[in-house]
């Protein structure tokens, strides 16, 4: 599984946080940006998560780094998105939908970048 996703977006940096932000937002997200360029996307309740275990579902805590840099080309910009939680603390159960969530959360960001033409590549680690 991957522990990171960058995407390389053709686009000033204040563009694609926006578009990045809001795209983590209707995916139920609640982002916390710690300056312009660095911050987290949280999903879930971390107690609920403890309480039901497997049973939380959708409402599993969730937590993603984000990190908005210069790209390697002239008007680029890459998004990095870290996974920042492990899913244990609802079980085996919740660390497999955690990484399922995950990799759900990269193609959820990748397409509207993608229908919009400016997604120049994604780059999993």
């Amino acid at each position: 599984m991957s522990s990171y996703a960058d995407f390389l977006i053709q686009g000033e940096a204040e563009n694609v946080r926006s578009m990045a932000d809001q795209v983590l937002r209707t995916a139920g997200f609640t982002t916390v940006w710690n300056d312009y360029t660095t911050g987290h996307a949280k999903r879930g309740s971390l107690p609920l998560t403890i309480l039901l275990g497997a049973f939380a579902g959708k409402r599993q805590s969730v937590k993603v780094g984000l990190t908005i840099f210069a790209g390697p080309q002239p008007g680029t910009t890459v998004v990095r998105l870290t996974s920042a939680s492990s899913g244990w603390a609802a079980g085996v159960i919740g660390a497999s939908r955690n990484k399922k969530m995950f990799v759900e959360l990269i193609q959820n960001l990748a397409t509207p970048f993608g229908q919009a033409g400016t997604l120049l590549g994604v780059d999993q680690g």
